[in-house]
């Protein structure tokens, strides 16, 4: 008896330097992980930004938001690779929720040339002007705030990246395989011009249409695409969600993709990225990736229609920026209990006073588009219904076009 109780106290010591030793080596591996992570965060671009400064709304209401991680993503026309500060127009705005518990994603697109309200800086030459111009007017302290004021957002953290960025991650990926249809073909062979003077890269035209694989010029030349000729009411609207679909595909590829790959990754785009996420921020990130899942995108406003306005020009009207900012909050925050802050009711007020829009302007006439430049007039009697989609669904299906046009 006195023998099994020697042995069994042998056997729970050798458990117990087994479990300081497992515990030892898991220590070691977050400490050389925490390394290489340092290593590679200090290769990241630089940009002034301010998260003290950035602005909220002090009524904000919503708490069921703090179960998520909201990051803004801003994709900028930047003519020269790694400019990532103020000066450059945000050509791309989306807002990315991550469930915290599910680690299930939402990404809402802004579009944006929305008539929101961009005063945030006594710098600033309008009090209203187009969405993009916020982070041209402040980078991205200006832009996290514009999103908050307008949307009732608790926005702190961003993404910044320039065409280079997401063309060469696609490249370091493999590509990404998407449905183009013969107008699209025309237009990506055409954009192609000017995106390979901005990246550098240089691949022959496309030839084919359906299922086409495509390779990060060509890519970023599909997210770029405004115009169709046949589509009259396909531009900004149509192209947020070419945006989207282009992140998803490459969500799904990183997923996949190997330790060497993305690496290369790493060592090849971070410097044309900039963040406010922290070293730790980012490998808690890191580690959970094949964990996410897109689960839906949509665009923002749901319910608009275009116009001219004296200043900015052809402007996204929200029609209804308090019932669009509520529907913002339940597709961002499905279980969501917002109730709209002062701050925006007054500046739905002020879009009214100055488009001449309101709630009261929605669904004239469903199904129809309104347009942005030589088609604005056409488009004042019509508006256009953004519905969330299910990614699992999500197709292209602009008509055929030329190939004018590389904003």
């Amino acid at each position: 008896m006195s023998e099994k109780k020697k042995l069994s106290r042998k056997q729970l010591k050798r458990k117990r330097r087994r479990i300081i030793i497992a515990v030892e080596v898991v220590a070691l591996l977050f400490l050389l992980a925490g390394v290489f992570l340092v290593s590679k965060y200090n290769k990241l671009g630089t940009v002034e930004y301010k998260k003290e400064e950035v602005k909220k709304n002090e009524d904000l209401t919503d708490e069921s938001s703090k179960d998520y991680t909201t990051i803004a993503l801003y994709g900028l026309d930047s003519r020269s690779a790694g400019d990532l500060g103020e000066g450059n127009r945000s050509d791309c705005i989306m807002i990315a929720s991550i469930n915290n518990k599910t680690k299930a994603v939402r990404v809402a697109s802004v579009f944006r040339d929305t008539y929101l309200y961009t005063a945030t800086t006594d710098d600033d030459e309008l009090e209203y002007a187009k969405a993009s111009w916020a982070y041209s007017y402040g980078g991205p302290t200006e832009a996290n705030s514009m999103l908050n004021i307008n949307l009732d957002l608790d926005v702190d953290d961003f993404v910044a990246v320039d065409f280079s960025a997401v063309a060469n991650t696609i490249d370091l990926l493999g590509g990404i395989d998407v449905e183009i249809t013969e107008s699209e073909r025309n237009y990506i062979n055409g954009y192609a011009v000017e995106t390979s003077q901005i990246t550098g890269l240089d691949t022959p035209a496309i030839m084919e249409t359906g299922l086409v694989h495509l390779d990060g010029l060509h890519a970023v030349s599909y997210a770029r695409i405004r115009y169709d000729t046949n589509d009259k009411y396909s531009t900004d609207y149509k192209r947020t969600e070419r945006q989207r679909i282009v992140l998803e595909k490459m969500v799904e590829a990183a997923k996949s993709a190997n330790l060497g790959t993305l690496n290369s990754i790493v060592d090849t785009v971070l410097p044309q990225v900039a963040t406010s996420l922290s070293a730790t921020e980012i490998l808690g990130l890191a580690t959970n990736l094949t964990n996410f899942k897109v689960e839906a995108t949509t665009g923002f406003p749901f319910e608009k229609k275009t116009k001219k306005v004296s200043g900015p020009g052809d402007c996204v009207i929200p029609l209804g920026l308090v019932e669009n900012v509520e529907e913002l909050h339940a597709f961002l925050y499905p279980d969501s209990q917002y109730s709209v802050s002062e701050t925006v009711r007054k500046i739905d007020g002020e879009i009214v006073t100055a488009t001449g829009y309101s709630r009261e302007d929605a669904n004239v006439t469903e199904g129809v588009g309104a347009s942005e430049e030589s088609n604005t007039a056409s488009a004042n009697s019509a508006t256009e219904r953004e519905t969330p989609a299910n990614t699992t669904s999500t197709e292209d299906t602009t008509s055929e076009g030329s190939t004018e046009g590389t904003n």
